[in-house]
C-alpha cells in the first residue's frame, strides 16, 4: 500500500513546476529572488527626446512616496548643460520619468546608470542590467519653408533644424534635383543680406544657429518638378552625423506669359463688342506697367481700364473694356517695352505683341423685360394698349410671336381650375428659363415640348459621347407649338429683307388676363444655340386692370388704385 502513495507523491513534486507556470505562478517564484527593470525608453539612436522613462516589474516606493529619491543617474554630454537640463519625478510605484526643459539637441549621448543597492518595496534586490544609453544623432529638419505651392526658379530655401550643422556637411549633404535635369544640383548659402531679411520675415533670430537659408546652384527650369534633398551625413558641431535622408517635393512655377481672351459667339468668331477684351498675366506686373497697355482701333487709342476702388500696386490682368468697342473692326494691343513681372522675368511669349484681333458685329438679341414673369397695368397709359416691352437686335424682321391667351374661350370654360393652370404655367416657365435639362426632366415635366415636331439640339459630354440621358438645349423647344389657343401677334412694320435694328418693340396684348409669351427667332439660334434652326424665347405676363399705387412726398403720402 505504501508504493502506491510514494509514486503520487514523487509524481505530484515533478509536476509541480510546470502547474505553478501554467497558473501564472512563476513569475512570483521569480520576483521573490530580485526585482528587474522591466524597460529603459528611449535606446539606441532617438531623433528627438523630450522625456527619459523607467518603469521596474514591481513597487520600488512606498504607495504615495512620491519624492523618494531617483532610481539611479543620469548623465549627457556632447550638449551644452543648458541643453540637457530638466528634473525627475516618480510617476507611480513602479514608474520613473526624466524631463528635459527643451527637446535635446543633435550630437547628445546620455546614459541612465542604476544605483548600487537597488531594493524594491519588498526588500528585492534590482537584478538585471544597470547600464542604458542613447544618442539623438545628427541634425534633422524640423520645418521647411516655403512648404508648399509653386517656387521660383531661383528659389531661397529656410530650412528649421533641432540643432546647428556645420556649413561644410550640409554644403556637401544637401542638394536639389529636377526632373528636366539629369545630375544633382549641389546647394549654396545665400548672402548675409538676404539671409538677415529671412530671419527677420520668419521671426527666427533668436534660433538663426539652427536655421539654413539656401538656394540651389543652377536656376531650374519653369514648370517642372523639383525636390530638395536633405541626404544623410549631415553632422552637428559633436561630429554626430544625420543617418536619414529627406526629400522636399516642388513645382516650379510656370513661365512668366500673357494670354488674351474674350467673349465670342463661337471658338471661331471674332470678339464680341460688348463685352471687354482681356489680357491675363501668370505672374502679376506692377500697376505702372499694367497701365501703359494700349488699344488701337478705327477710332484713335484707349488706355487699359482699372477699377478706382483697386489701389493694388500690382495687377494680374489687364482689360480693355466696353461701353461697346466699335463693331466690325480691326484692333491691336501693345504691350510696353520689356515687360517684367514683379520678380524680374521677362515675358516668355513676348512674340505675342502686337496682339491683333477683331470685333464681330453686335450678336442677336431678343429679351423680355419681365424676365420669367410680369405684371402689365391695363390702362397705365390712357388710351392705350397693354404693351409687353421686348429688346431685339439684329434678328428677322419679319420675326414671329405666339401667345397663349388665358382669356380665350378654352380656358376660361375652366374657370374652376383656371388658377391651378396658371400656377402650373408660372411654374413650368420659370422651371425651363435656363439653358439645359435633360430629355427625362423635360419628359417628367412637359412632354409637349418634345412631340410637337421640333428637333431638339442635344448637348454633348466633354468627350464628344452622348449620354444616355442627354442633356437637351431647351431654348431649341416650343412650349406653344401646335397648341389649341395660340395665336399670332404682330411686330411693327420692318424692312423683310434686314435684320432688326436695335430697338425696343412694344407687343400688344388687348385683353386682361395671363399670358405666355414665346418668340422664335432662327438668327439667335444660329448665334447662341450653333444651329441653323430657331431658338425660342419666352415669358409670363399677367396683364390687369387692377393697379395699386403709393407715392410718398415730404408732407403727405396716398395710396390710390385702379380698376
Amino acid at each position: 500500500m505504501d508504493e502506491p502513495h510514494n509514486n503520487f507523491t514523487k509524481k505530484w513534486f515533478l509536476a509541480a513546476p510546470a502547474l505553478a507556470a501554467a497558473l501564472g505562478l512563476g513569475a512570483a517564484i521569480h520576483r521573490a529572488d530580485a526585482a528587474r527593470i522591466a524597460s529603459v525608453s528611449p535606446q539606441g539612436k532617438v531623433a528627438q527626446v523630450r522625456q527619459v522613462v523607467a518603469k521596474f516589474d514591481e513597487p520600488m516606493i512606498a504607495f504615495g512616496n512620491a519624492a523618494t529619491a531617483a532610481p539611479g543617474k543620469l548623465v549627457c554630454s556632447g550638449a551644452p548643460a543648458s541643453a540637457t537640463s530638466g528634473s525627475g519625478r516618480w510617476i507611480d510605484a513602479t514608474t520613473w520619468a526624466f524631463d528635459f526643459e527643451h527637446d535635446l539637441p543633435p550630437g547628445a549621448r546620455c546614459a541612465l546608470d542604476l544605483a548600487d543597492g537597488l531594493k524594491s518595496v519588498a526588500g528585492n534586490a534590482l537584478a538585471g542590467p544597470r547600464h542604458f544609453a542613447f544618442q539623438t544623432g545628427g541634425p534633422f529638419v524640423t520645418r521647411v519653408m516655403p512648404s508648399y505651392g509653386d517656387i521660383e526658379e531661383n528659389q531661397v530655401f529656410v530650412l528649421c533644424l533641432n540643432g546647428p550643422a556645420t556649413q561644410a556637411s550640409v554644403l556637401e549633404h544637401v542638394w536639389c534635383e529636377s526632373d528636366a535635369l539629369g545630375n544633382r544640383i549641389p546647394v549654396r548659402a545665400v548672402d548675409d543680406a538676404t539671409r538677415a531679411t529671412l530671419l527677420r520675415h520668419f521671426r527666427l533670430e533668436k534660433e538663426s544657429d539652427r536655421v539654413l537659408t539656401l538656394a540651389c546652384q543652377q536656376t531650374l527650369p519653369s514648370a517642372t518638378k523639383m525636390q530638395l534633398v536633405y541626404g544623410a551625413g549631415v553632422t552637428g558641431p559633436g561630429g554626430i552625423a544625420n543617418d536619414v535622408e529627406r526629400r522636399f517635393d516642388f513645382m516650379v512655377r510656370e513661365p512668366f506669359t500673357a494670354s488674351f481672351s474674350c467673349e465670342r459667339e463661337n471658338a471661331k468668331a471674332p470678339c464680341t463688342p460688348l463685352r471687354a477684351l482681356r489680357l491675363t498675366f501668370s505672374a502679376p506686373v506692377s500697376r505702372a506697367d499694367a497701365q501703359k497697355f494700349v488699344l488701337r482701333g478705327p477710332k484713335g487709342m484707349a488706355s487699359s481700364h482699372f477699377d478706382p476702388s483697386d489701389k493694388d500696386a500690382e495687377a494680374s490682368a489687364v482689360e480693355f473694356a466696353a461701353p461697346p468697342l466699335p463693331e466690325h473692326a480691326d484692333l491691336t494691343i501693345e504691350a510696353p517695352a520689356s515687360l517684367k513681372d514683379v520678380s524680374g522675368r521677362t515675358l516668355a511669349n513676348a512674340d505675342l505683341f502686337p496682339l491683333k484681333t477683331a470685333t464681330a458685329p453686335m450678336p442677336p438679341l431678343a429679351k423680355f423685360s419681365s424676365g420669367s414673369f410680369g405684371i402689365i397695368e391695363r390702362f397705365a397709359e390712357p388710351n392705350m394698349t397693354a404693351m409687353l416691352p421686348v429688346t431685339l437686335r439684329r434678328v428677322e424682321a419679319d420675326l414671329h410671336v405666339q401667345g397663349l391667351d388665358s382669356g380665350t374661350s378654352q380656358i376660361t370654360k375652366l374657370k374652376l381650375d383656371a388658377d391651378t393652370d396658371i400656377r402650373q404655367w408660372m411654374r413650368a416657365v420659370d422651371q425651363f428659363d435656363g439653358i439645359a435639362m435633360s430629355r427625362s426632366m423635360i419628359s417628367q415635366r412637359m412632354p409637349e415640348m418634345l412631340n410637337n415636331g421640333i428637333t431638339p439640339v442635344v448637348i454633348p459630354n466633354s468627350d464628344g459621347t452622348v449620354a444616355k440621358d442627354p442633356q437637351i438645349d431647351i431654348r431649341s423647344l416650343s412650349m406653344l407649338a401646335k397648341r389649341p389657343g395660340v395665336e399670332t401677334l404682330r411686330l411693327p412694320a420692318a424692312d423683310p429683307k434686314a435684320l432688326r435694328p436695335f430697338e425696343v418693340v412694344g407687343i400688344p396684348l388687348t385683353k386682361p388676363g395671363f399670358y405666355v409669351v414665346e418668340l422664335s427667332s432662327p438668327a439667335l439660334g444660329a448665334s447662341l444655340v450653333g444651329k441653323h434652326q430657331a431658338m425660342y424665347v419666352r415669358t409670363s405676363v399677367l396683364v390687369t386692370n387692377l393697379g395699386v399705387h403709393f407715392k410718398q412726398g415730404r408732407e403727405k403720402s396716398r395710396m390710390g388704385h385702379d380698376a
